[in-house]
Order: C-alpha cells, then sequence, then structure tokens
C-alpha cells in the first residue's frame, strides 16, 4: 500500500505543470534552457522493485532535450534514514528504462539520456554519497590506474531537510508544489505546524482562488491529517480564516468527497494487490522463478488486468503467453 507521503507526491507531481518547477529547480540552468517543456509528459509505470516500495515512489518523465528524446526520471526517497546505496539501485532502476527502451524501439543503436533525481524528506537529511563511484572499493594504490575503468554514476539531489521554508516558498513553481514540499518537509517534524502554515497564507489563499483550488487544499488536508495528530478541526478553523466567509463549506463538500475516493482507491489498491500475489504464485508454480520485469508487470497491472492473466496462465504454454493477453 502507498504511505501517505507517496501518495501525496505523485498525486501532486504526475502532473506536468507542477513538475516543471521542481524539475527547473535542479537541473543545471544550460539543460533547462534546452529542454522543450510543452514535451514533458509522464510515462506511465514503475520500476520500483515492490520490495522496496516502502522506501521508495518514483516518476519518469519524457522531454525532448535539444530535439532528442530524454528521460528525466525522479526517485522519491521517504524513508527517515537515507539509503547509502541509492545510487546502485538508481542504476539498477535505469537500466530497466533503457530496456523497456530498447524492447520497444529495436532498431534503436542509441540509448536516450536518462538524468536521475532524487528527492528526499527525512527530518536528518541526506548524509550518503551522491555517485555510485564512491561504494566501490578500490585498493588505494591503484585508484589512480582504474580511475578510467570505475564508473561514476552521479545523481541530482533535492534534501528537503537542507532547504529552509522561506527558500521554499521563493521557489518559481506552482503553489500547490511549493506548499506539498513544505508539508513534506515539515508536518511530520513540527509541534507548531499551523504556526509555520500562517507563514504560507498568501500561498493558501493563491491556491484555493486557482481551478481546483479546494480539492488541491484539501488533498494536503488529508496528508496532514494522516501524519500528524493535529485536531482536523483545528486544520479547517485555520483554513476557513485565511480563506474568509463561504470557504468551510466548499472545503468540507471537497473534504468528504476527497475521503470516500480514499476509501474507494484504498479498497481497489487492495483488490489489486491480493489478486498479484496469487497470479505470482501460479506463475512460478509453472514457469518457476520469474524474471524481474515479469513481476514489476504483475505488481504494477490493473485488477481487470490481473484477471484476465489469472485465467490466461491455466492454459498458457509459456510465460510470454500469459502477458500477450489483454
Amino acid at each position: 500500500m502507498a504511505t501517505p507521503h507517496d501518495a501525496l507526491f505523485k498525486r501532486v507531481f504526475s502532473q506536468p505543470r507542477h513538475a516543471a518547477g521542481e524539475l527547473r529547480h535542479l537541473l543545471p540552468p544550460a539543460v533547462v534552457a534546452q529542454i522543450d517543456w510543452q514535451t514533458l509528459a509522464l510515462v506511465s509505470g514503475s520500476v520500483v522493485d515492490p520490495q522496496h516500495r516502502d522506501r521508495h515512489a518514483d516518476l519518469l518523465y519524457s522531454v525532448k532535450i535539444a530535439g532528442q528524446q530524454a528521460f528525466l526520471y525522479v526517485l522519491f526517497e521517504h524513508k527517515s534514514r537515507p539509503d547509502a546505496f541509492t545510487p546502485f539501485q538508481l542504476l539498477v532502476y535505469e537500466v530497466r528504462i533503457w530496456e523497456r527502451f530498447l524492447a520497444e524501439n529495436p532498431r534503436s543503436r542509441k540509448l536516450p539520456l536518462i538524468v536521475p533525481i532524487v528527492v528526499h524528506h527525512s527530518d536528518r537529511g541526506w548524509n550518503c554519497g551522491t555517485d555510485l563511484r564512491e561504494l566501490i572499493q578500490v585498493p588505494s594504490d591503484l585508484q589512480e590506474s582504474l580511475r578510467p575503468l570505475v564508473p561514476s554514476f552521479p545523481f541530482l539531489l533535492d534534501d528537503l531537510a537542507r532547504e529552509s521554508s522561506e527558500r521554499l516558498r521563493e521557489r518559481a513553481m506552482t503553489e500547490m508544489a511549493r506548499l506539498t514540499l513544505f508539508c513534506l518537509k515539515r508536518a511530520r517534524h513540527s509541534n507548531e505546524l499551523l504556526g509555520e502554515l500562517r507563514l504560507w497564507a498568501n500561498t493558501v489563499r493563491s491556491l484555493f482562488a486557482a481551478p481546483d483550488g479546494a480539492t488541491a487544499l484539501c488533498d494536503v488536508l488529508l496528508y496532514i491529517s494522516k501524519v500528524t495528530d493535529l485536531p482536523e478541526n483545528e486544520v479547517r478553523q485555520f483554513l476557513t480564516v485565511e480563506l474568509g466567509p463561504g470557504s468551510e463549506q466548499l472545503l468540507k463538500t471537497t473534504y468528504d468527497r476527497l475521503v470516500e475516493r480514499g476509501r474507494t482507491e484504498g479498497r481497489t489498491e487492495g483488490r489489486a494487490e491480493g489478486r498479484a500475489a496469487i497470479l505470482l504464485k501460479q506463475l512460478e508454480t509453472r514457469f518457476g522463478v520469474l524474471p524481474t520485469d515479469a513481476t514489476e508487470r504483475v505488481y504494477t497491472a490493473s485488477v481487470d488486468q490481473l484477471d484476465l492473466w489469472a485465467v490466461a496462465v491455466l492454459s498458457a504454454k509459456s510465460l510470454e503467453d500469459v502477458f500477450v493477453t489483454g
């Protein structure tokens, strides 16, 4: 099941208009200038291992950079302690993206650029390396000789713990993107969250005035209610005071609708996880140890797709025959 952090992050940053500001903030200015931002598009699916989903969520964007297809891969690291092996895990994920690309483009003689990005929001901050080279043991007296053979694989890091709330408010991105990053940074760790939120009053009012602003604010409110002990009525009262008369009923109606949406999504996700576990057992019984990409396809499939594969596995002669269905 997705954590509240995953749910908020993916709900907001899976939308190109919100993601663009974060990407512009992290990428080198020369690269930002060469990106055709009109081509920024979310690529469906995830390459994160199922056993790592309690730590990571990910988003993959395709984009044109200097006229060429490229990918921006964003890994959201939400555990309280950073993982020193994140550079290695990122490399594994990038290889999967390239494998998928080659499967879809078998005549290609080049691999597309993938820019790896990590967004981290623990209270302690990132204290590990940001390059695969730092994980590889090399004899000290051979470092210079072996340097050309040791792969360097750095990634861009947005360490929210090291970014002040003031600087977050100044970032050139949408109100919802800024407010989301602030909540990911502070909601779990602040005993004075409402006091800190008052400094964001202008952002809150601008967001509320935007199309679907009530829905966006209630997404934030739901997140706060899940990760803090703040009474919901206090948060609603704060918003009502900041937003003025007439906002309370709209927020309440929107909030109730989102709570029901969350219940529905939770039930759907639970059904999918149960079906995926059963299907994997069926596949392993028929075909033995499964390749990673097959396991990933099962875990990211819809309930309807899982049902089709569950029927197909009964008569399929090979693993490939199962996945042809649907």
